[in-house]
């Protein structure tokens, strides 16, 4: 949805020029419009253009500024002087002393049209390319068309035109909307946009009959038609960027299509060039001149639409006559229909744009199988009367129109995307919806809104212009009859915001009232006060998730050191074993005999084997004694993998102190911990001022939907405080009281229904948190939940209230 802002206006869009290239005569600068295209050489513009400090190449190229006869081109011996240049008004033709001729309309942007159409007539390794050139503060922006390699200019058919020839069918389309593309389905405008050669809206070219046409090698090599642009420095980059691809690269699309089809760009050029010669020999004016090719050449009416259009960022339409058929196209700049805050010098363009920051919901791609722009936007058209749009459509009768005028009936302002899909007597696909619905867009027929409630709140738009206050006033009189004055119901949206059914006098009227909103939504002269939120974790919470997890932390340790401890006896009875020489097999069955011994299967026999242990180790000391103390050393080194009996001692005292060290640092924070205060959850966690929660600040979640360490935690603990809470359910609704015939119904097996009531209330505001918890970013509106996850707004609404101590919330549009 994001548009581009920076759009052309005749500060920065000079003119446009034709140029094309022969095998002969070489290049030829052969139209341009508008007659006269003045460089912006004053020091306004030279302000506007550079605001940066003037370096010293700048002022070297200020002071050695050529004469301005020598442009002219020839001797200055037969120039004419000064005074004559300064009263040139660049329409007469001008003669020098020596009879030499100066023609108008061969000097453009201050330079020789000679030097000019050499400069703009790349090679054809620009073939279909961008190619842009600046000289001093004027850039030439085009998309060169070279002619194919084997000369001709000719179109390759499809199928489609192949068959439609063997059937010696002409295909002709109606006009419908006055050539514009709007019309046209989605797919016919991506084609028309984004191929090659764009399809023709208006009619297609009857197949050429004359093969001998087609064989023949054209004189014309190469045609180019060039933008020139004089674009202040800061937006430079977007600005020639915007216009390359919507139109720059668009039109010369439409040019190539029709050369290619019928000779036409040729064929209009000789029509310009010849005038050009005869009025240059009958020295006729160049306003004069320019108004009778313009009424001749369907090619250079097409570009003086083209720059009249994009200046006032219109849709430029084109008529292209050839011969037997017509071509018509449309292209344009995208026009932004909403803006998403107020530009610190915000230009014309931007005024009166609908200010919202709706379009943030690019993180819900799908939710529940629908996308979100689905279920978040509808279609309010920027027209009030359908029945025009619809008349548009009839007359082209096809397929895709039906489709259109089916969607232009059943879209309603107040309904999103999915639910015109879901309407019964609809037959579109939310796909469908949704593709025609951004074709309207593109071509500024509507504009994407988030749907109108009447329980919402707008209020005055602060990007509204004031100034056109009063012509809007007596539109929006005639308009509404029945409705208070514009300035009075603009007033009272910005006095007390409130939900704007609260203007509304009666209900019958509510309807009407909602086409006034839709109309001030329109007009950019309302926006929707949103409301956005953040969780806030108290105190009480923080403190309560700290305490559980170190009383965690302190558990898990204790429980390793016993592991630990129980590893360490294994492995000293094992070596006790191996200090009385056992084999394997032998610890084995000692093993077994230790199990025995725990679980008391064998009590008496423990006595005897500390008997007979003890006296095995009398006797192993004495043999170990009469050992030689190499053969003992060897034998130690055996037995403890390779270390010496000192060695495994001091290594079984190291590893006893850093159990003990352990212990004692765990019973330190074990006692510790018991002196904290333990958690207690209260009803109001906000308002807990217990004086263990004297130093803990509030943490604010900025994305919950992205939660980061211990916020997770945070989470889980605050729907724990939720389902255990005592939130007031919400009262009985008019229609549940009359359905049920009074108060709704407790649970029949409980003395006191209120409890139950309550308990079941919050055990389902618990569980909603977790599918409520990824809207509070900050970004999404909480207006758009009840859309998101199709929901009833007064149950969104209610669930809302209930979680709103855990609630920071902002409102802006």
């Amino acid at each position: 949805m994001a548009l581009p802002i920076a759009l052309p206006d005749t500060s920065n869009f000079l003119g446009v020029a034709l140029v094309v290239n022969r095998n002969r005569d070489g290049p030829r600068f052969v139209f341009h419009y508008p007659s006269r295209i003045v460089p912006p050489q004053d020091s306004q513009h030279r302000k506007e253009f550079d605001n940066d400090e003037v370096d010293d190449d700048d002022i070297f190229v200020e002071t050695v500024q050529p004469d301005p006869r020598s442009t002219l081109g020839g001797s200055r011996d037969f120039m004419p002087n000064a005074g004559e240049l300064a009263r040139w008004n660049h329409d007469d033709h001008l003669v020098a002393d020596n009879g030499t001729q100066f023609v108008p309309w061969e000097y453009v942007v201050g330079l020789p049209s000679k030097a000019l159409e050499g400069i703009l007539t790349p090679p054809r390794a620009f073939h279909k390319k961008r190619f842009q050139i600046s000289l001093d503060s004027v850039t030439y922006i085009s998309y060169p068309v070279h002619v194919p390699s084997s000369g001709v200019w000719a179109r390759k058919r499809n199928k489609k035109d192949k068959n439609d020839k063997n059937d010696g069918k002409a295909k002709t389309r109606a006009n419908a909307t006055s050539s514009s593309e709007w019309g046209r389905g989605s797919d016919d405008v991506t084609a028309g946009r984004d191929g090659d050669v764009p399809a023709p809206v208006a009619a297609t070219v009857a197949d050429e009959k004359d093969k001998d046409k087609e064989d023949k090698v054209s004189s014309m090599t190469m045609f180019s038609l060039v933008f020139i642009m004089s674009p202040k420095r800061h937006e430079a980059n977007e600005l020639l960027d915007t216009m390359y691809t919507h139109i720059v690269r668009e039109v010369n699309k439409v040019y190539k299509y029709c050369q290619e089809s019928g000779d036409f760009i040729w064929q209009e050029c000789k029509k310009m060039i010849q005038l050009k010669d005869r009025a240059r020999e009958n020295r006729t004016k160049m306003s004069v001149l320019w108004k009778e090719i313009l009424a001749v050449s369907t090619l250079a009416a097409s570009m003086r639409d083209i720059y009249e259009a994009v200046c006032r960022n219109r849709i430029a339409v084109l008529e292209l006559s050839l011969g037997k058929g017509s071509v018509g196209h449309s292209v344009q700049i995208p026009m932004p229909f909403y803006v998403s805050d107020i530009q610190p010098q915000a230009s014309e363009a931007s005024r009166n744009l609908w200010l919202t920051t709706a379009n943030n919901i690019s993180q819900y791609d799908t939710l529940g199988g629908v996308s979100a722009f689905d279920k978040c936007f509808a279609l309010l058209l920027t027209d009030d009367d359908e029945k025009k749009i619809i008349a548009e459509l009839q007359a082209r009768g096809d397929k895709a129109a039906a489709a259109m005028i089916e969607l232009v009936k059943a879209s309603k302002p107040t309904l999103s995307f999915y639910q015109v899909s879901q309407l019964p007597d609809t037959m579109l696909t939310v796909q469908q919806v949704r593709a025609y619905a951004q074709h309207f867009i593109y071509w500024r027929r509507a504009m994407a809104v988030p749907p109108i409630h009447a329980r919402d709140v707008y209020v005055l738009s602060p990007n509204c212009d004031i100034d056109h206050l009063a012509r809007a006033a007596a539109v929006f009189a005639d308009t509404f009859p029945f409705a208070p004055p514009l300035p009075d119901l603009l007033a009272g949206l910005s006095s007390a915001p409130r939900p704007y059914k609260s203007f509304c006098p009666t209900k019958n009227l509510r309807p009407a009232y909602l086409r006034i909103l839709a109309w001030l939504i329109r007009g950019g002269w309302v926006c929707q006060l949103c409301t956005f939120a953040y969780v806030v974790v108290w105190p009480e919470i923080q403190y309560q998730v700290e305490y559980d997890l170190e009383a965690e932390d302190l558990a898990r340790i204790k429980q390793k050191q016993q592991r630990k401890k129980r590893d360490s006896d294994k492995d000293d009875l094992q070596s006790s074993r191996l200090s009385r020489g056992m084999s394997s097999s032998d610890l084995h069955g000692e093993k077994a005999q230790q199990q025995q011994d725990q679980t008391g299967e064998d009590s008496g026999g423990s006595e005897d084997g500390d008997v007979g242990e003890i006296g095995g180790l009398s006797e192993m000391s004495d043999t170990i004694s009469s050992m030689p103390s190499s053969a003992r050393y060897d034998r130690d080194r055996a037995k403890y993998g390779g270390r010496s009996a000192a060695e495994h001692a001091a290594e079984r005292a190291r590893r006893q102190r850093m159990v003990e060290k352990a212990a004692h640092t765990l019973a330190e924070r074990a006692t510790a911990h018991a002196r904290k205060p333990v958690p207690k959850r209260t009803s109001h966690p906000s308002i807990n001022s217990a004086p263990h929660l004297a130093g803990i600040l509030p943490h604010v979640i900025m994305d919950a939907s992205k939660p980061t360490g211990k916020e997770s935690l945070y989470l889980s603990a605050i729907q724990a405080n939720l389902r255990s809470g005592r939130a007031t359910p919400p009262p009985a609704s008019k229609k549940e009281v009359a359905q049920h015939g009074g108060p709704r119904s407790r649970h029949p097996t409980s003395g006191n229904g209120h409890v139950d009531e309550t308990t079941a209330w919050n055990d389902r505001v618990g569980e909603m948190w977790p599918v409520f918890w990824k809207h509070f970013n900050g970004r999404s509106a909480l207006e758009r939940i009840a859309l998101l996850e199709e929901m009833k707004r007064k149950d969104v609404w209610n669930l809302l209230s209930s979680m709103s101590e855990y609630l920071l919330c902002v409102r802006h549009w």
